[in-house]
């Protein structure tokens, strides 16, 4: 009696299971490492991120403290008295504020400020976008 050849539907030999095994298995360690690589780069990502809010953060504090600088410099300097005195200690006084919010607010902060501005105010928000976004449009137009 004749061996049925494996290759014409007849019996499987052993080493074709082993192999359809092993391909399995191969294909379960590199699922496995594929994951642990996602894993880690997702992690230097968020290094990443963290490290460039950490820079932005402080970034945004160094302004704060020159606005409110700036503000001290303007109230030392600019007349007290009349219209000219009323106007600079008004912009004095916003610089202040605004170099105060810098300082103690990061970007996470502003972000939701501006969330919650926008949600207050849509239609004047979306006009602003509007209108910076023509602007922006017709100054690079220029270059």
């Amino acid at each position: 009696m004749a061996n049925p050849n494996p290759t014409h539907g007849g019996f499987r030999s052993e080493p074709q299971g082993n192999l359809g095994q092993q391909a399995r298995e191969t294909m379960q360690n590199v699922g496995e490492q594929a994951r642990a690589t996602a894993g880690r780069v997702a992690e230097q990502a968020r290094n990443v991120a963290s490290t460039a809010a950490d820079k932005a953060d402080d970034a945004l504090s160094r302004v704060g403290q020159q606005m409110s600088s700036l503000a001290g410099t303007l109230r030392e300097k600019a007349p007290h008295e009349g219209m000219l005195g009323t106007a600079a200690s008004t912009v004095a006084e916003k610089l202040h504020s605004g170099g105060e919010y810098l300082q103690e607010h990061g970007l996470a902060d502003m972000g939701q400020d501006l969330t919650k501005l926008v949600r207050r105010h849509p239609m004047q928000s979306l006009l602003m976008a509007f209108g910076i976004g023509a602007l922006m449009g017709m100054s690079w137009s220029r270059r």
